[in-house]
């Protein structure tokens, strides 16, 4: 079953460059898809058409049965998409952990007992049980991001877009982030992680998409692309192990 379908999607720059252009692509319910490639691939460009956030040079986007904007550029499935931005701190809006949660759902004009129930659900879902009563830029990088994510759950979209989520994290914001990520998909989410760290979440992933001058250079298994050679695609090979000290230096 799928979630969302790119058809021969482009987007045109005002200065006449193209973002992306002939994607085909679709995303399935229940798993993860890394949206892999070097900065300035179109990683972002593509999937903020899926939230709606950009209208289409040609081409169109689907989320379930209907488009992602309307004739009018309105967005209509973009309700289904939540997107988590590569900034968790640009998307915090309330005072406390609590408030920021109530937007989202207050904003989609939900009863009050609704809005409460749905911001305490996802911040439990994100670990964040205990903390709603605490300043929102008080949290940890790794907290911050899984704040945003609960912001964006909150909404229940059926689809969740992950923009850069390891961005400026230590090591144990990732895997807080990646644990995160693994309990969602076990709960049937379909999350979309763009990234070009793939070695960090790679092995949850059942497919792995990579973009390269805004077209699609790769689509299909995570096991698939690891063996075609990830390097041609300025990404690094996750299973490549160093041998010595002197190793430890990205010079090739």
């Amino acid at each position: 079953m799928f979630a969302a379908r790119f058809e021969k999607l482009g987007h045109r720059f005002h200065d006449g460059r193209w973002g992306v252009r002939g994607i085909d692509l679709s995303i399935r319910s229940g798993n993860l898809t890394v949206v892999a490639g070097p900065n300035g691939a179109g990683k972002s460009v593509l999937m903020k058409h899926l939230a709606g956030l950009l209208e289409p040079s040609e081409g169109r986007v689907l989320v379930g049965d209907e488009e992602a904007l309307d004739r009018r550029g309105r967005p209509l499935g973009a309700a289904k998409v939540g997107y988590v931005f590569q900034s968790a701190e640009a998307q915090m809006l309330g005072d406390t952990a609590l408030d920021d949660a109530r937007l989202g759902p207050a904003n989609q004009g939900l009863p009050w007992p609704e809005v409460e129930r749905r911001a305490r659900d996802a911040l439990g879902r994100c670990g964040l049980a205990g903390r709603e009563n605490d300043l929102a830029f008080s949290f940890s990088g790794g907290e911050a991001r899984r704040l945003a994510i609960a912001a964006v759950l909150a909404m229940e979209p059926s689809i969740l877009v992950l923009d850069e989520p390891f961005a400026n994290l230590d090591r144990a914001g990732v895997v807080q982030v990646v644990r995160l990520v693994r309990d969602l998909l076990e709960g049937g989410t379909t999350v979309v992680l763009l990234t070009h760290e793939i070695e960090k979440v790679l092995g949850l992933a059942s497919r792995l998409v990579v973009l390269v001058g805004g077209s699609v250079a790769f689509d299909g298994s995570p096991s698939d692309g690891i063996a075609a050679g990830v390097g041609r695609w300025g990404l690094a090979n996750p299973l490549a192990v160093p041998r010595r000290l002197e190793d430890l230096a990205w010079l090739d």
